[in-house]
């Protein structure tokens, strides 16, 4: 059961009593605020004793498209015949990508090549990005911002595309440091990841030292 999934649900029900059993409906239910049925109901004519009866496609329903990963559903299932109920329930497991961001990698060969940022310099920073989820995820963007008054974004944005289950991806950014930066100066950087309709997102905050 993935993210933003609409799914069909077969579900299998067992006489385990001594006499046959006809007629049954079973309802599905509930609380749970990520799923959503769009049909929770379902005959089933005869159920012979101690057979089990499977309907396949029986039920369905909508998984919203910000499920966490790992969340548990638990659905109510509740069988009827003209005198008697019987409750049960299942747990479906839910699963959606995750984004981990590893520290910023600087790149400046037009400078003194140093891996550092220098004031005066031109650089590429690069960030790792892996899904650590469960599910593969929607295309994904990658974004920088910066407040430091003397750094210069040249791109504030890379395409990552999708980002398959234990997939890394890096994420590249030009960036110019002005020659009346400070040497000392922290320059804050703040990197978001997201997936299509914001379902995925994780945000880094870095702080690095300009060097002469």
């Amino acid at each position: 059961m993935d993210f933003d999934e609409s799914i069909l649900l077969s579900l299998a029900v067992k006489n385990i009593g001594p006499n046959n059993a006809s007629n049954i409906f079973v309802e599905l239910s509930t609380s749970d605020p990520y799923i959503t049925f769009t049909d929770n109901l379902q005959n089933y004519p005869s159920v012979l004793a101690g057979q089990s009866v499977l309907a396949t496609d029986a039920f369905s329903f909508t998984v919203a498209d910000n499920i966490p990963d790992g969340h548990e559903v638990i659905i109510n299932v509740s069988a009827s015949d003209l005198f008697n109920t019987w409750n049960s329930y299942l747990i479906i497991n839910g699963h959606a990508p995750v984004f981990t961001m590893g520290s910023i990698i600087v790149s400046d060969p037009e400078g003194n090549n140093n891996g550092l940022l220098d004031p005066g310099e031109n650089a590429t920073l690069t960030i790792p990005v892996t899904n650590i989820g469960n599910s593969m995820s929607s295309e994904a963007t990658s974004y920088l911002s910066s407040s430091y008054p003397y750094i210069t974004l040249n791109t504030t944005s890379d395409n990552l595309g999708v980002i398959d289950i234990g997939e890394t991806k890096s994420a590249s950014f030009s960036v110019s440091i002005s020659p009346d930066a400070t040497m000392g100066d922290m320059v804050d950087l703040e990197a978001v990841v997201n997936a299509e309709d914001l379902r995925c997102i994780k945000i880094i905050y870095s702080k690095h030292r300009l060097y002469d």
